[in-house]
């Protein structure tokens, strides 16, 4: 979202997203399933949202996340639900 409709650098989106994961004035869930995703973010072409959904999936048991989106179906914990 940020990329696609404010036209955000992708590696500018990753740089925050680690300043607000090592800042300790803010609550994250689960650091390391957000840790874990935005190395995911920065190495593929698939967006945070679904880096995070999938490795926080993946840290409660779920070994497999089924989507529509190519991108995300090829990470590890993913699969790509194709149609027809």
């Amino acid at each position: 979202m940020l990329e696609s409709a404010y036209g955000y650098r992708r590696q500018l989106i990753a740089e925050v997203l680690e300043r607000i994961i090592r800042t300790a004035q803010f609550r994250i869930e689960d650091t390391q399933s957000a840790a874990t995703a935005l190395r995911n973010y920065r190495g593929t072409a698939a967006d945070f949202a679904d880096c995070l959904l999938i490795e926080t999936n993946k840290r409660h048991g779920c070994p497999e996340t089924v989507t529509f989106d190519k991108s995300a179906g090829a990470l590890d914990g993913a699969r790509l639900l194709v149609q027809g």
